[in-house]
């Protein structure tokens, strides 16, 4: 009980999921994909699975009655919440990646009698990896099913989510259930965040066209130079907060200004570099409840997904050792569902003996 209280008021936060993401692909054409999720506290019990191919499933609906009925065609991995066989952020066999992102306030699911094509909001990335290789068919599936408004017997509410999709040829979608209707934007730029919708973000990027990551050169003024304070002018007025808004700014400026990785592996320590900027620490933003308690966010856990070698990376909050899964490692066709921890503790290394002495 006192857990249902806690997330009941975790999520009355407008804060809650500040969860940022972006994309980038390497000179090797490695696509990489990358995100933070956040929350107040560490009660959503993250977890790694793998989930093999044939593996059935049935849709959740508001009435109680079964939903849409599948078997995973596809192997895939990633991160679930409170011990669900579905999950928030992975990947499949195929490179193809889905990530929910927390959507309050905008999200507005399907209206549908139909319960054999229905399923739950949480559902929706699970059915993705496990039906469908790239973006090819995607859309026009999507028009054969419904998500419909169900509340999460964990939270007590309906998630409020929307989705993004990115193959291994970089091809990216947003899915969007904005007033019962299903949205998808094309995402060229590669960054994500949370409300307002997809494109209300992307007509925002006009009000920051004078950023750049070169420094301004000095001003004449009748004969007086002015000069900056050292690095960073082309930055200057760069939204440092951790509204989405200014989240998805920081993100694009900070993903369009990165040098052009090579391989993989560098685009992979680019990719969590870049999200360092973005990771919360306790109590830098929370909310005041009622009787003056403090919910405070912080980031749970930075994930990366290489799409062309199906790997998926990842450090959490009390770890920051970067861990990866390999799908091609394990055995697609398995017969029950994998669980690894995510919360191996981190060791700290004592590098005191290495010392040598110090020769001018």
């Amino acid at each position: 009980m006192k857990k249902f209280i806690m997330l009941a008021l975790l999520l009355t936060v407008h804060s809650a999921f500040p969860c940022t993401c972006i994309r980038l692909t390497a000179k090797d054409n490695t696509v990489v994909t990358a995100r933070t999720l956040e929350f107040g506290a560490n009660l959503i019990q993250t977890s790694i699975i793998i989930v093999p191919r044939n593996t059935a499933y049935i849709g959740t609906t508001k009435n109680n009655k079964p939903g849409l009925a599948w078997q995973s065609k596809y192997a895939f991995l990633g991160v679930n919440s409170f011990n669900y066989p579905h999950i928030m952020d992975g990947i499949n066999e195929k490179g193809l990646y889905v990530g929910l992102f927390y959507f309050p306030g905008y999200a507005e699911y399907e209206q549908s009698d139909d319960s054999q094509s229905s399923m739950a909001p949480w559902e929706l990335g699970t059915w993705i990896l496990s039906n469908f290789s790239s973006l090819d068919h995607l859309q026009e599936q999507l028009a054969t099913i419904h998500v419909v408004s169900v509340a999460n017997p964990e939270l007590g509410i309906v998630p409020p989510l929307h989705y993004i999709v990115t193959d291994r040829t970089g091809k990216s979608l947003v899915i969007e259930y904005v007033k019962g209707i299903c949205i998808i934007h094309k995402n060229e730029i590669g960054v994500f965040t949370n409300s307002p919708t997809f494109d209300w973000h992307m007509t925002n990027l006009k009000n920051y066209i004078n950023l750049s990551p070169i420094n301004v050169a000095p001003l004449d003024l009748a004969g007086t130079v002015l000069t900056g304070f050292g690095q960073g002018t082309g930055f200057l007025g760069l939204p440092g907060d951790f509204t989405s808004p200014s989240r998805f700014i920081r993100a694009t400026a900070f993903l369009k200004s990165a040098i052009h990785p090579s391989t993989a592996q560098e685009a992979i320590k680019d990719a969590f570099h870049i999200l360092n900027s973005f990771d919360i620490p306790k109590g830098a933003v929370r909310e005041i409840q009622k009787g003056g308690h403090h919910i405070y966010e912080q980031t749970q856990f930075t994930s990366a997904a290489d799409l062309k070698n199906s790997i998926f990376y990842f450090h959490t909050y009390d770890n920051r050792q970067i861990r990866m899964v390999k799908i091609n490692s394990i055995d697609p066709s398995g017969k029950e569902i994998l669980k690894i921890s995510m919360d191996q503790p981190e060791e700290i290394l004592d590098i005191t003996t290495h010392s040598k002495k110090f020769k001018k």
